[in-house]
């Protein structure tokens, strides 16, 4: 049962590998590039001049990589495409081969901190802002890898905030017990690139972002601070989380003048839907824990388990959420062999699911520690 259950929990991550969900996802067909998921179609060459390839994550690199190796695809010869960018990848979560492959085809790499930014951090965003922008054009194509991890590895502040107010404010949020939800929220108040902010660096240039979710319910405006989407979130918002976990008196005293401006209409929010460059973004979201749970189901499936799948967006403490799956099972188990014994159901929804052994319950989410 153990090398079933390891079986299981090995495709369920290989379902959501970063280069494999951009894989299925990307593909070059002569001079057309599709975005399969969204059946997006790019002609190179009467279309694109160039594309920017930007990431930003702690999947960033493998992400990366799949992208350049699906535009030039080993069967192509003829590779007439400019391409250029930055990905900023969390220390030591880039391989030699992704080291190769970005650098042969000059892609800077940058690696900086996580969970709490350092100046690498700003500088790798203050490149990727600068790079984007400087190749801004109807005819450019940009290709954004975001991952779990974006928000920090992704971070310039907003003047005039400096690097120790963002690892002031990292370090409060991450010792409040707020939920990843709300501290984007706030982190989009108070930084540059994020809530919509790096789609509108790139304008005019087509945006397509590949996002792989670390987020409960896959809101992409919260998934590394929503750099490509919409903000949905204002500084009202912000000012009320500060509020409800009674921060006021923990964050840096700039970053809280920054709010009260905000909230007074003083400061200019992140863009909205009408911005004109969210008319030409387009996001993608190739990875998921749904995604993750239901190749978990197909392989319980198949090694002759009956698959119960309890949910994708479970939270709460592991330890907690751990005991109740226990129970789960014993219940389900006592209550499977009650009724082989006296032939009588010992009723509930639950029970009913399952009605015979062996049963595999799946479940997924983000849990904190």
């Amino acid at each position: 049962m153990t090398k079933d259950a390891m079986q299981i929990i090995k495709d369920a991550i290989q379902a959501v590998d970063p280069y494999e969900v951009v894989r299925t996802n990307l593909v070059r067909k002569h001079d057309t590039l599709n975005f399969v998921k969204e059946d997006l179609r790019f002609d190179l060459s009467a279309d694109i001049d160039g594309i920017i390839l930007v990431g930003f994550g702690k999947a960033a690199s493998a992400m990366s990589t799949s992208v350049l190796e699906q535009i030039f695809p080993s069967s192509l010869t003829n590779n007439n495409i400019n391409v250029s960018g930055v990905v900023i990848c969390k220390d030591g979560h880039i391989t030699q081969y992704e080291r190769e492959v970005l650098t042969q085809h000059d892609i800077e790499i940058h690696e900086a901190s996580h969970p709490v930014p350092d100046a690498r951090s700003i500088a790798a965003a203050d490149r990727l802002i600068q790079t984007v922008s400087s190749h801004a054009s109807d005819r450019t194509l940009v290709i954004c890898c975001i991952s779990g991890g974006g928000s920090s590895l992704f971070c310039r502040p907003s003047q005039p905030l400096t690097l120790d107010d963002l690892q002031q404010v990292n370090s409060v949020l991450l010792a409040s017990g707020m939920g990843i939800q709300d501290m984007n929220i706030l982190r989009k108040r108070l930084e540059d690139g994020k809530g919509g902010r790096l789609a509108a660096s790139c304008f005019p240039s087509h945006v397509v972002a590949l996002t792989l979710s670390d987020v409960v319910g896959d809101p992409l405006d919260l998934i590394a601070s929503g750099p490509t989407v919409p903000d949905k979130s204002t500084w009202e918002n912000g000012w009320d989380i500060v509020q409800q976990y009674n921060l006021e008196q923990s964050l840096p005293r700039p970053v809280v003048e920054m709010l009260k401006k905000g909230v007074d209409g003083k400061l200019k929010d992140s863009p909205t839907s009408d911005h004109p460059s969210f008319e030409k973004s387009k996001n993608i979201l190739v990875g998921n824990n749904a995604l993750a749970v239901q190749a978990a189901s197909e392989t319980a499936k198949m090694l002759g388990y009956q698959p119960v799948v309890l949910g994708t967006e479970i939270e709460g403490e592991a330890a907690t959420v751990a005991k109740i799956y226990t129970a789960m099972s014993s219940y389900l188990q006592k209550s499977l062999s009650n009724k082989t014994n006296t032939g009588k159901q010992q009723g509930s929804n639950f029970y009913t699911v399952a009605q015979s052994l062996p049963v595999a319950l799946i479940a997924g989410g983000g849990t904190s520690p």
